[in-house]
């Protein structure tokens, strides 16, 4: 669990800086809950200006809320794409099904001529099953090439939206950062307005994807080990309840082997006991040994 623990501020310190050479980084596609860590990260509250509000322009808040909605629309249609895929499969199968039957009913009318009549009615089940498969298919086609126009028009604002969104967490770093340059809480020079150029910004992404990579395997990590720490809490646990039963046992044997004592003790001062009150003492210790 400790180990996790580490991990984790690893994983963070890793996305961290990825977001930050996202937000300064073109067509970085920034996810919705990464901009806003960024923007959570200025600590600072997302009001609009007066001049923002007579140029009605967006608080980066409302462009990233945009781009959630925009997220969960592409989300949506993925699902049904592949939902749709997967009847068009099996419409597809059905139809090479049903050709096959076709095929198998023509055959058999040629092969069986006593069975005309039945191979007749056979053929006429089969193709008009294949002429409903057909149409199934049809239907699916259409719906499934209609998905995917809306998923490429959706994409496509997607990653409008992200550069907007990385545009305007950008402007908001530099008001942020002037602000505090000019209150004295921050001695770090202000970075330029600008993008990476394009060799920066080159390098910028192939960073990003190897922590990416990173993260998902730091991620992975994290679940393993903590999957462990369960089964070794788990074990501990039954490791435990087993040591108190014991313990619980061994008291009741000594608590025997004492009160065995006490009468074998008593009997040894009176002469006079009966030989027949020792047997429970004798059964007592039997138990014991």
């Amino acid at each position: 669990m400790k180990e996790a623990e580490n991990l984790k501020l690893k994983l963070n310190e890793i996305m961290s800086k990825r977001m930050q050479l996202m937000l300064h980084t073109p067509n970085a596609k920034l996810t919705s809950l990464e901009a806003f860590m960024i923007l959570d990260s200025f600590n600072t509250l997302d009001d609009k200006s007066m001049i923002e509000l007579l140029t009605l322009k967006k608080t980066v808040t409302s462009e990233i809320e945009q781009l959630y909605a925009i997220e969960t629309e592409m989300e949506t249609a993925r699902s049904l794409e592949t939902t749709l895929m997967t009847d068009v499969q099996r419409q597809q199968d059905a139809l090479e099904k049903a050709q096959l039957n076709v095929e198998a009913a023509k055959k058999a009318e040629e092969r069986a001529r006593k069975a005309l009549e039945d191979a007749k009615i056979l053929v006429q089940s089969t193709q008009k099953n294949l002429e409903r498969v057909q149409s199934s298919l049809t239907m699916y086609t259409n719906e499934m090439q209609e998905t995917r126009y809306q998923i490429n028009r959706v994409e496509s604002n997607q990653d409008k939206q992200h550069e907007r969104v990385r545009q305007a967490l950008r402007r908001k770093e530099q008001a942020v950062q002037k602000e505090a340059s000019k209150k004295g809480y921050s001695s770090s020079p202000i970075p330029p307005p600008g993008d990476f150029d394009e060799n920066r910004a080159q390098s910028a992404m192939e960073q990003i994807r190897g922590m990416l990579e990173e993260e998902r395997s730091i991620r992975e990590k994290i679940e393993r080990l903590e999957a462990a720490a369960e089964r070794e809490l788990s074990r501990s646990q039954k490791l435990f309840n087993r040591s108190e039963e014991l313990e619980k046992q061994e008291q009741e044997a000594w608590e025997a082997l004492e009160e065995g004592l006490r009468i074998a003790e008593k009997a040894a001062q009176d002469p006079y006991t009966n030989n027949d009150q020792l047997e429970p003492t004798v059964t007592k210790k039997s138990k014991i040994e």
